[in-house]
């Protein structure tokens, strides 16, 4: 996975928070997280993950340039249940329940409400969503059935494929959509503190040679930016601008901005 991912999952679910029959039921990877603010009444819920990575590119490096991802949101509508375990504690959990004409209805008017709100222009945060996302595949739904009794539940798995714009290799600049999609995630007081450490990371590898950026890039041994034209610079002591001289008219020359070409070579005074 990379920070992209993880910051589309949150785009989206910032996205769909207010803006569809779930209210503020949406959340990222785990439902579980939605069970303190759910009651025992049953309530339409969108939980955003991302999953299956695909990338066929060949030596591209770790930080590939060509790939898709499988964006999903279940759909789902379910209601928060307490139980009494065997040592008296109360624990909540999340209980979806088999589907009806109702159900069905709030799932239908789900699957309508998703795609309006990440398609709208308005919605600052579907529009860096939008921005990080090169390409859009395939999408298709699948059904919650219950698997020993063929009963159907009240969910829907939604499924796109899309191409992600890359993590930046080290070194490299932040790209102006990543900033902007930082920027717009940093509004969000849960995001925050993930917004510095993701800002953080980005920024490692700005001290490396242009040549050891290749490197990494390329995940190459040092001896393929020297094969590139890009070779790195001889091993040993570093030697500054002051200490470097050359030889003019037999004479050793101190090499200093200021030389003027000499006459007698067919330089001018």
């Amino acid at each position: 996975m990379s920070l992209v991912n993880a910051m589309l999952r949150m785009l989206a679910v910032q996205a769909l928070r207010g803006n569809t029959i779930a209210a503020d039921g949406v959340t990222d990877s785990s439902i579980e997280a939605l069970s303190s603010i759910m009651s025992d009444r049953q309530a339409p819920v969108i939980l955003v993950r991302i999953d299956e990575s695909k990338y066929a590119g060949q030596n591209e490096g770790f930080f590939v340039t060509s790939g898709t991802v499988t964006f999903a949101l279940d759909l789902i509508v379910a209601s928060s249940v307490t139980y009494q375990t065997t040592d008296g504690q109360a624990v909540n959990q999340i209980e979806i329940a088999p589907t009806d004409a109702g159900l069905e209805f709030s799932l239908d008017m789900l699957d309508r409400q998703w795609r309006r709100v990440l398609s709208d222009p308005n919605n600052a945060f579907a529009e860096c969503f939008r921005s990080l996302v090169a390409a859009i595949g395939p999408v298709k739904a699948a059904r919650g059935v219950d698997p020993e009794g063929g009963r159907k539940h009240a969910i829907r798995m939604v499924e796109i494929e899309i191409e992600p714009v890359c993590d930046p290799a080290p070194g490299a600049e932040l790209p102006p959509v990543i900033d902007a999609a930082l920027t717009q995630l940093a509004t969000v007081p849960d995001y925050q503190s993930a917004v510095v450490i993701m800002r953080g990371e980005f920024a490692k590898g700005f001290d490396l040679m242009s040549w050891q950026k290749i490197q990494s890039t390329l995940m190459t041994t040092a001896a393929v930016p020297a094969m590139l034209g890009v070779a790195p610079p001889d091993a040993g002591e570093v030697v500054g601008f002051d200490q470097v001289g050359t030889v003019i008219n037999g004479e050793q020359t101190e090499l200093t901005d200021d030389i003027l070409p000499d006459p007698d070579l067919g330089g001018s005074a």
